[in-house]
């Protein structure tokens, strides 16, 4: 993972950081994901059949595609996922950047989708 902000005193498990993913955090992306199912009530979708690792693996390397996990202590308590979407407006290539952010006892299915 790499370490995107920290709290003053990381070892203490009530505090919380965000890390990004990188290929070798599958089981952390995993708990991402479980988080992601709570915060839309579906956790089946979120938590069934999931993409093997191989795939992930690719997915988390990707230059579209960032992955945030919060943590408190070892345990996932949210995340944001960053996709770059490309259109095409007047052969004008665009990126954007949406912002998935899921948080315990947040309604995540308010925010915007690419």
């Amino acid at each position: 993972m790499t370490p995107v902000l920290n709290d003053p005193d990381p070892d203490a498990t009530s505090q919380a950081r965000v890390q990004q993913l990188t290929a070798g955090d599958i089981s952390t992306l995993h708990d991402l994901l479980t988080v992601f199912g709570d915060a839309f009530g579906e956790p089946d979708t979120y938590g069934v059949a999931r993409p093997g690792r191989a795939y992930l693996e690719r997915l988390l390397g990707r230059d579209s595609f960032i992955a945030l996990a919060v943590l408190k202590g070892a345990e996932v308590v949210g995340g944001w996922r960053l996709t770059s979407c490309t259109s095409s407006s007047r052969s004008a290539a665009r990126s954007i950047f949406t912002i998935w952010r899921w948080q315990k006892h947040i309604d995540a299915r308010a925010l915007p989708r690419c």
